[in-house]
């Protein structure tokens, strides 16, 4: 487990591991925190698929520090053969409504592929209600005897969690059957998903895609993704839909429709100078497969934010960016940013790096022609990104047959804005004249360090 934070200063922080013990250390910008999850087996991390369809009370991580932090999780496995990552999303993976997504393994499912996922309560007395439009029989999920969507009525208390998982090579059902998956809750709930292991390819290789996801209010309509160094049949990109009727085009061209829990994959061959743009007519979750050498033994997914013009801020810092544990990685970003945006990596222009880092761009974005793109490899330790404008900043890393990434940065939250809206009777027109009839407030409530009221111009300026 990686702790950074952008912050200069010690930063308290103590992770409660669930049903175990809480560590408490510090962390500042220049030193980030390392936490050795396990060496090998099962742990608070990883559990036991013969454990899985239950109730737990003993897995998983809960969080806290005093100021911003960044967390995520690398793992390695299979001999070093396999790697993974999740990085949390905060409080921005708080949520009651989510759509699954994980490998759809159409080649030749090895016996240790897996396909699941996993939510936590975040309170007590949670019911959690789990629905599949697409696949209603012939699943068959670990633990679970004969039992099929819908799954209702699963409660739990603070912390616990509950882990859903299938193996591929076990039914034709099994390999794709999870994805679309609906899981909805009464209370906020955070929810990871992926596959340990799977593959995007046909050619029966393998890989970890893992990650931790946001709920349908944090995810959009627009989304930019930035080719790897794997195939088209394994660079892959997964959108899922959660209405009826949602229309899907790739770089400006209409290629589908899909119902509420259905999905379309993009191959690969829709990279275009490696980008790719997706634009659908109803929000919809979605998931990038990618590669980090032509070998489909050497994949990752992750989760993609939309695009959104409250993503803005700088990701300060990612930590290690080329370790797991004791193991040396080749290490890179990828980056999406708005045209003409400055950007700086570790305080040095993009276009001025030291010797020994490669950078790619900036590329323009077919049918998005006000976004660039980046990729910047042979990054090591510590790795800040600064763009003045909108910024969507992933991370990688592979060794040999092993690949890890996710995104750090994204997903944005909207402020708590407590507006209190009132006009005059005159009319609802607000007044020029110089008398104020219309009085805006904005209750604090220790969200922001300042405010700033700005009046809109007839021509538009500010």
């Amino acid at each position: 487990m990686y702790i950074s934070t952008p912050n200069q200063g010690d930063v308290n922080f103590t992770i409660n591991i669930v049903g175990g013990n809480s560590i408490s250390g510090t962390v500042s910008n220049a030193t980030p925190y390392v936490y050795g999850i396990a060496d090998s087996g099962y742990s608070s991390f990883v559990q036991d698929p013969a454990t899985t369809s239950r109730v737990t009370s003993d897995k998983g991580y809960i969080i806290n520090a005093d100021s911003p932090i960044y967390v995520s999780i690398r793992l390695n496995a299979g001999n070093n053969a396999q790697a993974g990552a999740l990085v949390s999303k905060g409080e921005n993976a708080l949520g009651t409504t989510f759509r699954v997504g994980t490998y759809d393994n159409q080649g030749s499912p090895g016996s240790n592929y897996l396909n699941f996922f996993s939510f936590m309560a975040t309170e007590d007395n949670t019911t959690v209600n789990l629905t599949n439009e697409r696949v209603t029989s012939g699943l068959q999920i670990q633990n679970a005897g004969a039992q099929q969507f819908p799954i209702n009525n699963i409660s739990l208390n603070r912390g616990q969690t509950y882990v859903v998982a299938v193996k591929p090579e076990d039914t034709n059902e099994n390999r794709a059957g999870l994805i679309g998956t609906l899981v909805s809750s009464d209370k906020p709930i955070v929810v990871n998903s992926g596959s340990a292991n799977g593959s995007f390819g046909n050619g029966g290789a393998r890989d970890y895609g893992i990650d931790q996801i946001v709920e349908l209010s944090k995810v959009g309509k627009e989304y930019i993704f930035v080719k790897g160094d794997g195939d088209n049949s394994f660079e892959n990109v997964l959108v899922v839909a959660h209405e009826d009727n949602t229309e899907v085009s790739v770089n400006g061209t209409a290629v589908a429709t899909i119902n509420a829990g259905y999905y379309y994959i993009a191959e690969g061959n829709f990279y275009t100078d490696d980008n790719m743009y997706v634009s659908t007519s109803k929000d919809v979750f979605v998931y990038q497969g990618i590669g980090g050498t032509s070998s489909e033994a050497n994949q990752g997914m992750f989760f993609v934010p939309p695009l959104s013009c409250g993503s803005r801020g700088d990701v300060d810092n990612i930590p290690l960016i080329n370790r797991i544990g004791d193991r040396e990685f080749d290490g890179g970003i990828t980056i999406v940013t708005r045209d003409g945006a400055e950007v700086l990596i570790n305080n040095l222009s993009i276009s001025n790096q030291p010797a020994g880092i490669d950078v790619d761009g900036p590329t323009t974005v077919e049918g998005k022609t006000n976004y660039v793109t980046y990729r910047v490899i042979g990054l090591t330790g510590n790795v800040s990104v600064n763009s003045s404008n909108e910024l969507y900043v992933s991370y990688f890393n592979q060794n040999g047959a092993a690949a890890s990434g996710s995104f750090f940065s994204g997903f944005a939250s909207n402020p708590l804005l407590n507006l209190d809206l009132t006009a005059s009777k005159l009319g609802s027109c607000i007044s020029n004249s110089g008398t104020s009839n219309v009085v805006l407030e904005v209750s604090n409530n220790g969200n922001f360090d300042s405010l700033e009221w700005q009046k809109k111009n007839t021509d538009n300026t500010w």
